[in-house]
């Protein structure tokens, strides 16, 4: 167990043997899928993860929880790891044994006997120094760590290009970039195809993938809300009494496709991962999936990413889009973003790049789609569709195009909804000189352009 003793302003802290000889194992299975290890590589690992616990408390980015005392240091403590050993060995002898100077795992050592075991060591900041821990580089190196990180660089570059294809629709070679994108949502489903049915911890992809993205923090150039009427409003606490963050609601891969000009691919990496770990840990029944028919009459489970209630939500969106533009001619903003949606919810059984499949699975969706207003997904957007409207007369922000684009997402709401709180909110805003103009957007009707002071 972890114990601590003070010498006072140093702390010292016990991180047990048994603590990081299961956290290298746990680490192993969970990426690597190997279930043994070289003792001479588990001593260099705990030594590193000393180093890391240590340098964490000296930069301040985890603190010692010492009450009143004035801690200026903290330590791990030594031990003698050869006794360690030992004691851990006659301890575990059903699960771990020695050979050939490796550590090595029975088969009654399970990933989830040791995930269970580490969590009942009292380290302090345990999950974020394990954390830390996974993404260090001499550690992935100590312990071999690369497929993971191989994979995920490979597919990558994948989804970038695949987004960089959805943005080309429509520019030139229209058919040799659709041919291109069929094979690269292929490629996307063979790749999550594959993740999903390793031995390897979807949780260890996930972390590689955040360490890998450390770097390309996902944020809006511009926030699309105003963030001081938001907290003085009455819809940032919800009907439930929680507090309703707007970052939470604007923290989507779809409203970043709507609201912002920059790269999405790595959030759609981040958002599907997400989405595949709450899938498998929460339903534990593929509910992501679908057999669907693919090339060659041979069928396939395709990863579908989100439930059909929130496709058919951003294909309606796409589909005012495209009113605007055949009424209004290829506006770029507009294109832009009718694309970055596509990107964001297509998927190889869908091929919503294509205008054909694209109208069908609008038509099939629309028709016969039983919306709940009431489920949580809903529930959501009806907060954030109110105060849209609020945000668009009164927010400091009066960008044209980013009015547009909530103007749109309150219609895409109340087509679907066909909630009066729409209109009534609405009509608190008879006054303005907007009014006619925003509830033509929000109802439906065709938007009148004007050259200089129009919303496009």
């Amino acid at each position: 167990m972890t114990n601590i003793r003070s010498f006072g302003l140093i702390q010292e802290v016990n991180v047990s043997y048994e603590y990081s000889t299961l956290l290298a194992l746990s680490i192993l299975m969970s990426y690597e899928n190997k279930n043994s290890i070289e003792l001479e590589k588990l001593s260099e690992f705990r030594s590193i993860l000393i180093s890391i616990i240590e340098n964490l408390y000296d930069t301040g980015k985890i603190k010692y929880n010492a009450g009143k005392r004035n801690v200026i240091k903290v330590v791990v403590k030594s031990i003698n790891e050869e006794e360690c050993l030992k004691e851990f060995l006659t301890k575990y002898s059903k699960y771990f044994y020695i050979k050939d100077r490796m550590l090595c795992s029975t088969n009654m050592a399970k990933q989830g006997w040791i995930e269970a075991k580490l969590s009942t060591y009292n380290l302090q900041n345990s999950s974020f120094i394990e954390f830390e821990v996974k993404k260090n580089k001499k550690i992935k190196n100590i312990l071999g760590i690369s497929s993971i990180m191989k994979e995920l660089e490979d597919f990558k570059s994948v989804e970038e290009e695949l987004e960089k294809c959805y943005l080309s629709l429509g520019i030139s070679d229209d058919e040799n970039i659709k041919t291109r994108i069929s094979l690269l949502l292929e490629k996307r489903n063979l790749f999550y195809h594959r993740v999903i049915t390793s031995n390897n911890d979807l949780n260890a992809y996930y972390n590689e993938l955040q360490a890998m993205l450390d770097e390309e923090r996902l944020t809006y150039d511009v926030y699309p809300v105003d963030k001081d009427l938001w907290n003085e409003s009455e819809y940032s606490e919800n009907d439930y009494g929680d507090t309703t963050v707007i970052g939470e609601l604007l923290n989507d891969v779809h409203q970043y496709a709507t609201f912002s000009n920059k790269s999405l691919s790595s959030f759609r990496l981040i958002d599907d991962f997400m989405n595949l770990i709450v899938d498998n840990e929460v339903n534990n029944d593929g509910s992501m999936y679908q057999v669907v028919k693919g090339n060659n009459d041979n069928y396939s489970c395709v990863y579908t990413s989100m439930p059909n209630d929130e496709i058919l939500f951003w294909m309606l969106y796409i589909s005012k889009i495209d009113d605007l533009i055949a009424e209004h001619g290829n506006i770029k903003e507009l294109l832009d973003m009718k694309h970055r949606l596509l990107y964001s919810i297509d998927n190889v059984a869908l091929k919503l790049y294509d205008k054909a499949s694209f109208d069908y699975h609008l038509m099939e969706y629309y028709s016969s789609l039983d919306i709940d207003i009431d489920s949580e997904l809903y529930a959501c957007w009806q907060v954030e569709a109110y105060y849209f409207i609020k945000d668009c007369f009164e927010g400091v922000n009066k960008d044209k195009n980013l009015i547009l684009e909530k103007l749109l997402f309150v219609s895409v709401y109340y087509e679907l909804t066909d909630v009066e709180g729409i209109l009534e909110i609405l009509e608190e805003y008879e006054d303005y000189t907007e009014y006619e103009e925003y509830k033509d957007i929000i109802c439906g009707y065709v938007i009148s352009l004007k050259k200089d002071n129009d919303l496009l």
